[in-house]
C-alpha cells in the first residue's frame, strides 16, 4: 500500500455518484485504515487525540464501524478461502488464475 501512494498506481475505479446521494456529487473510492497508516489521498484514517470536536468524534466513530464491517467481511472470506490467511507469494497473473479456480 505504501508503495502505491497515488490512486493512479493503485488502479482504483473512477469517482462515482452513489445512488440515493446524488446531491453529494462524485465521491472517491477510498481505503479504510487505522492510526498506523500514513495520510494518503485515498486512505481514510481517524483523527488523532482524545479531545476532539463533536464532528471529528462522530467521524472517528463511523470510520471505526466501517473498519469493523470490513474486518468481519474479510474474516468470512478468509474462512472460505484459506489462501487469504497468509502472504500470497505468486505473480499477479498466477494470483488471478488461483482466484478464478474457486
Amino acid at each position: 500500500m505504501q508503495s502505491h501512494s497515488s490512486s493512479a498506481s493503485l488502479q482504483l475505479p473512477p469517482d462515482t455518484v452513489i445512488p440515493g446521494a446524488e446531491r453529494r456529487g462524485l465521491l472517491p473510492n477510498v481505503f479504510v485504515g487505522d492510526e498506523a497508516f500514513p495520510l494518503l489521498d485515498n486512505l481514510l484514517r481517524p483523527f488523532p487525540g482524545r479531545h476532539l470536536t463533536r464532528e471529528r468524534g462522530l467521524f472517528n466513530y463511523r470510520l471505526s464501524r466501517a473498519r469493523l464491517v470490513v474486518e468481519c467481511a474479510f474474516g468470512i472470506l478468509s474462512s472460505q478461502w484459506r489462501m487469504l490467511r497468509r502472504v500470497i507469494t505468486t505473480s499477479p497473473e498466477v494470483n488471478g488464475y488461483i482466484s478464478e479456480q474457486r
